[in-house]
């Protein structure tokens, strides 16, 4: 619509215009394309719709960080970057990390949306309908497995791989090895660590160390600085400390000062 006074159209501008499909889902589908593997689009809208088949390049580092140092028997995580894979699994007792390296491309699947993103608002959706139908999961008269619903994770990622294994897409170094999904930033379910598709670079102890129980009876140390150091360390029993959640209280001289503050007054209705 022309507002009164401009100028009108060119004929053959104003019949291309007249000739498109406003209810055509082009553009929708056009931006869905535009915005596969980018983490701002994904996030803006996390309910993906789309699986898309991808590859990993060769000579790509992956990190796989655990709770112990045994490499998984079966479907685990891969990330992409290894912030992230420290991050979720780094603050264990024994934590270890796996680097390993793809040795050439490998086949993958691609979820949409933030499709890893554990929350029951719609993020998951497109992998539940696509293994079971539905959104919910298994029905009662099946095996759950383990931790069904939102958080069941290892048995999507179990699905996943056996619906790959079933139907014939991949296997051990060949075909479809992985799904890549996004929550954070970029991850993959990894089927099998014993394909030859990937070698083991390295494998880290990165357990953060203890602090030394000498630190805990220096003399030179004030009451106060035994108090906050002791509230920063676990109860590792042995004569540990256990952790506190008080705190000393403010002197009266700043407790007045805080109350008394321009900033903490109500202003009058």
């Amino acid at each position: 619509m022309l507002l009164p006074g401009a100028p009108s159209l060119p004929e053959d501008l104003a019949a291309a215009v007249n000739a498109l499909n406003f209810a055509s889902l082009s553009p929708y589908i056009f931006s869905s394309l535009r915005s596969l593997l980018q983490q701002w689009p994904n996030a803006f809208f996390p309910n993906g719709h789309s699986i898309v088949p991808c590859e990993v390049h060769a000579y790509i580092n992956l990190y796989h960080a655990c709770w112990d140092d045994r490499i998984p028997p079966g479907p685990e995580w891969f990330a992409f970057g290894i912030r992230m894979s420290y991050g979720i699994f780094g603050s264990g007792r024994n934590p270890h990390m796996l680097t390993y390296q793809s040795v050439k491309s490998i086949g993958c699947l691609y979820f949409d949306g933030m499709s890893s993103a554990l929350m029951g608002t719609g993020q998951l959706d497109s992998q539940m309908v696509f293994l079971y139908g539905n959104t919910t999961g298994l029905s009662q008269s099946e095996p759950a497995g383990p931790e069904p619903g939102v958080f069941g994770e290892l048995g999507r990622a179990q699905h996943l791989c056996q619906w790959v294994r079933d139907n014939e897409l991949g296997g051990l170094g060949w075909g479809v090895e992985g799904i890549v999904r996004m929550n954070a930033g970029s991850e993959m379910i990894w089927c099998n660590f014993s394909s030859p598709s990937i070698r083991l670079l390295s494998h880290l102890n990165v357990t953060a160390p203890l602090l030394p129980e000498s630190l805990l009876s220096n003399e030179h140390m004030t009451g106060i600085d035994q108090q906050r150091l002791a509230r920063c360390v676990p109860d590792l029993g042995d004569g540990w400390p256990r952790p506190t959640h008080t705190t000393p209280p403010l002197p009266s001289s700043t407790t007045k000062k805080a109350h008394s503050h321009p900033s903490l007054v109500r202003p009058p209705d």
